[in-house]
């Protein structure tokens, strides 16, 4: 078994990837630290194994990141972990769901600049409540393929704390929801430790360049 691999098994319970490949010839010791940071929340026990794939998933999926090497590794493990095919789609759904930031950020700047509207002038398009409206639909859409509401609000706390969005209004808003719902902090807290993990992936994707690179 190669050093790298033995990393694997030490950290992720042998959990491994081709990405892992590039890096660990580049720098190993960046990848040993990532490892162990890694390893904390794959280690919890707060949070079934599928469940952990699928928030890996979303991140992966999700706007502002799309990393396809993630995605692939995830939807691997996810389905090996025994989560239907309907749940690792409706994952990605809920990460693509944050599209609604552009409609709820941009929208009161509108208002706010047009004013109020004067006779005969329309005002600001009402699209606010129909984009809302078809927000819910996309989110509440993996209830009828049995992910549950709070798993769903699980994966919506990691993808919104993610550094790729980290908005903290929308993590507050889902991190309430999961708590009503039933979920427990210290679900919520391994959710979140999930999201520290891609903070590697433009490292891995740096390693690939210089692999490929001419010496």
């Amino acid at each position: 078994m190669s050093a790298d691999r033995t990393l694997a098994d030490r950290y992720l319970g042998g959990r491994w990837t081709p990405a892992f490949d590039a890096i660990a010839v580049e720098a190993p010791q960046v990848l040993e630290a990532y490892l162990r940071l890694a390893a904390v929340p794959w280690r919890g026990r707060e949070l079934p194994v599928a469940l952990k794939e699928l928030i890996c998933v979303a991140l992966s999926a999700a706007p502002g990141h799309l990393y396809p090497a993630g995605v692939r590794m995830h939807v691997a493990g996810a389905l090996r972990a025994g989560a239907p095919r309907a749940h690792v789609m409706h994952a990605a759904a809920v990460a693509g769901s944050v599209g609604i930031r552009a409609a709820t950020l941009a929208l009161p700047i509108l208002a706010d600049l047009a004013g109020p509207a004067g006779d005969g002038d329309a005002g600001p398009p009402p699209v606010g409540a129909g984009l809302a409206a078809a927000h819910a639909e996309v989110v509440d859409a993996g209830g009828a393929a049995g992910l549950p509401a709070v798993d769903r609000e699980l994966i919506a706390v990691a993808v919104a704390a993610a550094v790729t969005l980290a908005d903290a209004d929308v993590v507050r808003e889902h991190i309430r929801t999961a708590l009503d719902l039933g979920a427990t902090p210290g679900q919520v807290a391994e959710a979140v430790a999930l999201a520290c993990g891609i903070g590697l992936h433009g490292c891995l994707l740096v390693a690939d360049e210089l692999a490929a690179a001419v010496p």
